[in-house]
Parts: structure tokens; C-alpha cells; sequence
């Protein structure tokens, strides 16, 4: 019996090694492992975009970086792999709108990651621009890059002018309240202008403008009068509203304001008067 079980014991130890031989000797190269990828630019998700926001009239440039990590182990020497942009996938045009301040990137030795920098060149960016460019990671001699972490979506969006205010009514018009929108429209050189009031007098015509300077130093009406159109109330209507589109480029530094007077009996007496922030 103990015969027996040394015999079964011998083929369990010599069928591993049979079967081994069947197979036909592969090559595996340890490096083929070694992978880099784009960091999640925000780490609380694992979106591989990101989304810049310039200040409207911006014109300072600004230097956002992107995080490329090794996937395997680390060596003793520096490896690297080359950074491009997918000019057919990219709205934004490299040297017009960013810059890539290399084309490669390289993990150095005994390291884990590095950095891509690019450069925005928000002078290049009109107001209300939204424009989108698409970097791409591509293998080196002994880095690859892995396939579905390779693509970094990148948007460029630049602010619009816009200012805003509540208003309240002067001590005559003390119960007079609403609010104004302003925006921007740089390309077009002109603005819109959004009003509305309550608490107004019936049957009642108000005129108003936004002015350069405060409410202390009135300053000059932007565009022409008739650029700003009536506001009136109805019988039995206490509310009125309007909206102006005025010829004049607006900057986002301007100090402005607007102002309301009542054309009715009493006569061009100030309704209500805010600043625009």
C-alpha cells in the first residue's frame, strides 16, 4: 500500500512538468509591463478632462500642469515618452491660443511621475470663447502609453462681461425695488442691458441709461438716449421692464452705473440710482 501512494505521489510531481513541455517557449519582455498615463487632473473623479476659466478681458497667460504616472515598476535610469496634440480632435490652435512647453515628458529614475506644463495665452481668447484642445501620450523606447488612459481633453473657456445690481428707490421712491443684468459682448463690441422695477406708479414713463463713474460723480451716459427704451407702466400695473442694446464695448474694470428717473408730472426726478458690480 505505501508502494502505491509513493507511485501516485511521483506522477502528481512529474504531470506539472509534462505538461510544461507542451507549450511552446514564449518570450515575455518585463518592460512591456512599464505603462504611463494621464493623471486625473481632479483626483475626486477619474475624468481624464480638465476645465479652465479665464477672467473676462483677461490677458495675463497662466501655466496649468498635468500629471503623467508611471503604471509598473520604477528603474534605475530616466525613461521617456513623447506628448503631443491631435490637431485634427483640437478647436484651440497650438502657438495661437496654449503652448506645450515640451514634447516629451520623462519619468527620471526611481521616480513614479512627472509634470506636462502648458501654457493658456488668454490674450488669444476673446470673451464668451469656449475652445477645446486634446493632448495625447505616445510610446517611447521603453515606456508605452497605455491605451485608454493616453487622452487628455482639455477646455478653455473665457468669461464674459457682466455686471448686475438690485435696486432700491431713492428716499421719494423708498418702496421702488428690481434689478438690472448687464452683459458683454466683446467680439460685437456692444452690450445688452436688462431692467425691471416694481412698485412703480401707474400710467407712469421712466427714463434710465448706464453711466460711466458712481452714483456720486454721475459721469456721461454710454451710447446715445435712444439707445434706452421707455419703461412704462399700464392701468393698474405697478411693474415695468426693458432692455437696451447699446454700440459700446464694455471692459470688465469699467465702474459704471444706472440711473432711473421719473418723466411724469413731477419731472425727471431720480427713482433709483446702484452701482454695477
Amino acid at each position: 500500500m505505501k508502494h502505491r501512494n509513493v507511485l501516485k505521489f511521483g506522477a502528481l510531481l512529474i504531470l506539472p512538468l509534462v505538461m510544461w513541455g507542451c507549450f511552446e517557449e514564449q518570450d515575455f519582455d518585463l518592460s512591456e509591463a512599464n505603462q504611463v498615463e494621464w493623471a486625473p487632473p481632479d483626483r475626486s473623479t477619474s475624468s481624464l478632462s480638465d476645465g479652465i476659466t479665464l477672467d473676462a478681458d483677461q490677458e495675463e497667460s497662466e501655466v496649468h500642469s498635468y500629471e503623467v504616472q508611471l503604471i509598473g515598476a520604477h528603474a534605475d535610469s530616466d525613461r521617456s515618452v513623447s506628448v503631443s496634440v491631435n490637431e485634427d480632435a483640437s478647436e484651440a490652435v497650438e502657438g495661437e491660443h496654449f503652448e506645450l512647453a515640451s514634447t516629451s515628458v520623462t519619468i527620471s529614475a526611481n521616480s513614479s511621475s512627472a509634470e506636462v506644463d502648458v501654457e493658456i495665452l488668454a490674450d488669444a481668447f476673446e470673451n464668451r470663447d469656449e475652445l477645446f484642445f486634446q493632448l495625447i501620450l505616445e510610446d517611447g523606447d521603453e515606456l508605452r502609453a497605455a491605451p485608454n488612459m493616453s487622452v487628455l481633453d482639455v477646455d478653455v473657456e473665457k468669461q464674459d462681461v457682466e455686471f448686475s445690481a438690485d435696486l432700491e428707490g431713492t428716499e421719494d421712491y423708498e418702496d421702488v425695488e428690481g434689478s438690472i443684468e448687464v452683459e458683454g459682448f466683446a467680439p460685437d463690441e456692444m452690450f445688452v442691458a436688462d431692467i425691471s422695477l416694481d412698485e412703480l406708479a401707474e400710467e407712469e414713463s421712466y427714463q434710465w441709461g448706464i453711466y460711466r463713474d458712481s452714483c456720486d460723480d454721475p459721469g456721461d451716459l454710454i451710447g446715445q438716449e435712444e439707445d434706452y427704451p421707455e419703461m412704462e407702466t399700464e392701468e393698474e400695473e405697478h411693474s415695468a421692464s426693458a432692455e437696451a442694446e447699446v454700440d459700446v464695448r464694455l471692459f470688465q474694470a469699467d465702474e459704471i452705473h444706472v440711473r432711473v428717473y421719473d418723466d411724469g408730472l413731477m419731472g425727471d426726478d431720480l427713482v433709483a440710482c446702484q452701482e454695477l458690480e
